[in-house]
């Protein structure tokens, strides 16, 4: 029986070497395992995000939602709604790593149903946290200031950001501020690591 892992610290727990899936259960995983070094790479999908999953319209849930926390995103990832499937090729890729990191324990059937339940969750992630920053004059492009200002909460005590490194680098950091605001937003919370500043602000590539 694998660990379940709650949406809060989804994103947290690829990079800090296992992985999590919402209301499932997941295997454990490194992040060279889930996205560093593939041919298929998540980062190559997030555009499409809407493609593949119909939005919660993110003012409906601030109203409708009452859960506050986790409990407000997973009420909001279950209420966006899948368009399309998602691509075989992105499944597969997480799956398999999925699998070789239980050594086998885990069927190829159930790893799948957790690559979707993450790729699902780090799609809307994305796109939702656009849609927010966009309406309510976010950062649509995260500073290294945020990035520092999440360090301790995303990675512990001691972890340090790297600067220099390009934006895709970044991806996990960015991914957990990204669901941190959304979070904060949909519990009516004070916007965390100056994302909701304006004057931290940068203008949206």
């Amino acid at each position: 029986m694998f660990k379940k892992i709650s949406v809060i610290i989804l994103v947290v727990a690829i990079c800090a070497s296992f992985a999590g899936c919402v209301t499932s259960y997941a295997p454990t995983v490194t992040e060279s395992m889930v996205d560093a070094g593939n041919a298929v790479s998540i980062q190559d999908y997030l555009d499409k995000a809407n493609t593949y999953f119909s939005l919660y319209n993110h003012k409906s849930a601030k109203n409708e939602i009452t859960a506050t926390g986790e409990e407000a995103f997973n009420e909001f990832l279950k209420n966006c709604t899948s368009n399309e499937d998602l691509p075989e090729e992105l499944v597969k890729s997480y799956a398999d790593k999925f699998v070789q990191a239980e050594e086998s324990a885990v069927s190829q059937a159930d790893a799948e149903k957790d690559a979707k339940a993450l790729i699902k969750a780090e799609l809307v992630t994305y796109a939702a946290y656009n849609s927010i920053a966009k309406d309510n004059g976010y950062a649509t492009q995260l500073t290294h200031a945020m990035r520092e200002a999440a360090a301790e909460d995303f990675g512990g005590e001691g972890y340090e950001v790297k600067e220099g490194l390009s934006d895709a680098s970044y991806y996990m950091i960015d991914t957990f501020i990204k669901q941190k605001v959304i979070i904060a937003y949909l519990s009516e919370e004070e916007i965390p690591y100056g994302v909701g500043s304006a004057d931290k602000a940068e203008t949206s590539k």
